[in-house]
């Protein structure tokens, strides 16, 4: 019997979300990472820690450079860089040439576009997962979460289930889906909702809706991204969007969004890519969106110090 040969996976964003994609993956298959500046030097010190929902200790092959992984041959580029990095990273990864195909892991909406400029496989995706990096270089990873899949461009039906397979075999609840379109504005209607709001007061996750001003602020939110959506074309709803926020807040308690850390660490966050575009879309459609504005506004002027 001819031994099939393993699915190789390159993590393109060391930080929480990459880490623990990394971390869990490690367990069955050959997996390296492209980090840059201190976290690269944490994980070639220390190697990859995560704890909490995953709890793993890794050391996987670590560079700067996707190019320098040319000879390890991934199947799979799993791209987790932050949203407004999608255009810059994306020519960092023709060296791999068209045998992996790109996945992306991350927030917003045009990553998947992005990634396929050029003729390059693509794979949609949407991670329910919530992850904190923390100072000392580990990873807390606050619940486990679904991920979503679909085919985008030039990925063909058994790349989608042999990366489905190989995610659920790391422990992932995993859902195909024929379009990824749905899914990823459901995702970008709860980070809108929730992530600037997090992050302007300072809370996890867990305390969201724990006071009646700041669940109806989130229903508010919710409401005006819903309708952005219908707009758009996309059949969601926000009874539908709100299970899901409750869902989601109940599992990760205890993470800090991604907006609240990257306020905390003085680095730009993705608010074009959550309030960003709705406000955009919004406005384009001749839909006013005040508290989505409000929240581009706000966070904007974090952002700059104020």
């Amino acid at each position: 019997m001819t031994r099939k040969e393993p699915v190789r996976f390159l993590v393109f964003g060391a930080g929480a979300i990459g880490s623990v994609f990394a971390a869990r993956l490690a367990a069955r298959h050959p997996v390296a990472v492209v980090a840059r500046g201190e976290r690269l030097g944490q994980i070639v010190r220390d190697g990859i820690r995560v704890e909490g929902a995953t709890d793993a200790v890794i050391r996987p092959p670590a560079a700067p450079l996707a190019r320098e992984f040319a000879d390890f041959r991934p199947d799979y580029v799993l791209v987790t860089v932050k949203a407004h990095s999608t255009r810059a990273a994306a020519p960092l990864l023709e060296p791999l040439g068209r045998r992996p195909v790109r996945v992306s892991l991350q927030n917003g909406l045009g990553n998947e576009e992005a990634l396929a400029a050029g003729g390059f496989p693509v794979i949609g995706a949407v991670s329910n997962n919530g992850a904190t990096l923390l100072d000392s270089g580990r990873v807390f990873h606050a619940g486990l979460g679904e991920v979503i899949l679909s085919g985008f461009q030039y990925a063909s039906g058994d790349r989608v289930e042999g990366l489905a397979r190989c995610l659920s075999d790391a422990g992932f609840p995993v859902q195909c889906v024929p379009d990824i379109g749905k899914p990823l504005w459901d995702k970008t209607i709860l980070n809108a909702a929730v992530n600037p709001v997090t992050a302007l007061l300072g809370i996890r996750t867990g305390r969201l809706l724990r006071d009646p001003g700041t669940e109806r602020l989130v229903r508010m939110l919710v409401r005006e991204a819903v309708a952005v959506a219908g707009a758009e074309g996309v059949a969601t709803s926000e009874a539908e969007v709100w299970e899901m926020i409750r869902r989601i807040v109940a599992r990760t308690a205890g993470n800090k969004t991604s907006m609240l850390q990257d306020l905390e660490r003085g680095v730009p966050t993705e608010v074009e890519a959550m309030n960003g575009v709705v406000v955009a879309k919004g406005a384009k459609r001749g839909i006013d969106t005040p508290w989505n504005r409000l929240m581009l506004r706000l966070i904007r002027s974090r952002e700059r110090g104020g």
